[in-house]
């Protein structure tokens, strides 16, 4: 047996358990031998104790029944990674991470005891991006051969709850919810005149014409790159649309084309399009999977994520830790609420003697808003040059669709540092090729 095993071995909380409860059985053993009996006995009392606390506090709840379902309900605003503080735990305590989603999905597709995904789309504020990565995540559990299956609940569905739904086998729509297929628009709000009427004066600076966040302050309407770069963004998401909606309703891209663009329908209108395949209620669909309404199948997220945790145990450690940079970048350390990007803080954790012996990768990948210029600086400051062997640093300029990027340790060219050598015809660097300057 390596090294290597044994690691994983010993990392598996039963053995250590095991071996653990050994040693009291063999103290027990020993102190009656000696005639102690008493201490013997409280060595067989502890040796029982911590084997029935294992039990009922470790194994019992990672434990899920034969054919379960799974259900999600995803509402609202998805976090990336779960809150730090206490105060948005409690307010967001019933909206799961997107880091938590991924995990759950990607091991369902290979997890016997699982037999379909339940999902209860009733309103999700994220952009079109994160839909786009929960339709890629729901449809590769689908072509696994589980059933998946998307309600839409809530008041209104819109093009993003639709996005997601339509990667299941079957959609159904309660027949309160309004559809609202209204395409993808961008606007914007000009307030030169208002402020001119206050007698206030705005100073803005611009870094070259297509960076134009500052044009609701500085003018009255939209200036022409401006509108250029909205005009591409609406094209590739009206692409991405279309293709993800026709590729799992199975229909023709004009059908899908014009079906995204519908407008307001009732959930018996959009069954008569054909966006969904019948009306009903979340609970039609759970007496369907329970006949018996014993509700024992059913298996939130949180305790598939202990069951999932708990049969991964000695599994392979990952080599590649990724680094989420979310919100605006700051100097010092952050507050206790809200999601902020410290210099500090973020290169103390990444370049600690514990990250560097977790992995041999590190990608650092940022959401905006943040200012790439401030980010360099404190980067290039804190992670340094890497000696010869140790691990490699990477910088990605980061939105929800490079994560499949990073799975595939391959890192696009936009990132913030030109990487040496060039990237070859693709338009792709390898990782190993990236190094701070």
């Amino acid at each position: 047996m390596t090294k290597s095993s044994l690691k994983r071995l010993f990392a598996i909380r039963i053995v250590r358990l095991v071996i653990l409860c050994a040693i009291l059985l063999a103290l027990a053993a020993g102190a009656s031998w000696l005639d102690h009996p008493s201490l013997g006995l409280s060595f067989l009392i502890a040796a029982i104790a911590m084997a029935a606390a294992f039990f009922v506090f470790v194994i019992r709840p990672a434990r899920i029944p034969r054919d379960a379902v799974l259900t999600l309900r995803l509402s609202g605003a998805l976090p990336e990674e779960p809150h730090r503080s206490l105060v948005d735990q409690l307010r967001g305590r019933l909206v799961p991470p997107l880091s938590h989603l991924r995990y759950a999905l990607e091991e369902v597709r290979r997890d016997p005891a699982i037999r379909a995904v339940m999902v209860e789309v009733a309103g999700i504020d994220n952009g079109l991006a994160t839909a786009e990565e929960l339709h890629d995540l729901l449809r590769r559990v689908r072509e696994s051969g589980k059933r998946v299956v998307a309600v839409l609940d809530g008041e209104s569905a819109g093009v993003r709850d639709y996005l997601v739904a339509s990667a299941a086998n079957e959609i159904i729509c309660n027949p309160e919810t309004m559809v609202t297929m209204l395409g993808v628009s961008a606007g914007g709000v000009f307030l030169k005149r208002a402020f001119e009427k206050l007698h206030v004066q705005v100073q803005t600076l611009q870094y070259k014409e297509y960076k134009g966040a500052a044009e609701m302050f500085s003018r009255e309407s939209m200036s022409p790159p401006l509108r250029e770069s909205l005009q591409a963004i609406i094209g590739d998401w009206r692409q991405v649309l279309t293709e993800r909606i026709a590729r799992a309703r199975n229909i023709p891209l004009e059908t899908a084309a014009e079906l995204v663009g519908r407008g307001f329908m009732s959930a018996r209108d959009a069954h008569s399009a054909g966006l969904v395949d019948r009306e009903g209620y979340a609970e039609d669909v759970r007496g369907e999977f329970d006949p018996e309404g014993k509700r024992k199948k059913f298996v939130g997220l949180g305790r598939y994520l202990r069951h999932a945790a708990y049969m991964n145990e000695g599994g392979e450690r990952h080599r590649i830790a990724v680094v989420c940079g979310i919100g605006p970048v700051i100097s010092g350390d952050p507050s206790m609420t809200g999601d902020f990007i410290s210099p500090e803080t973020t290169g103390a954790q990444s370049s600690g003697p514990r990250a560097m012996r977790m992995s041999r990768q590190l990608s650092f990948g940022l959401t905006p808003p943040a200012d790439r210029r401030s980010v360099r600086t404190w980067y290039g400051a804190r992670c340094g040059p890497r000696r010869a062997g140790e691990n490699r640093w990477s910088f990605q300029w980061a939105t929800s669709r490079d994560r499949a990027a990073i799975t595939s340790r391959r890192v696009p060219t936009r990132s913030s540092h030109k990487p040496r050598p060039s990237p070859d015809r693709s338009g792709w660097c390898t990782r190993s090729s990236m190094r701070p300057r």
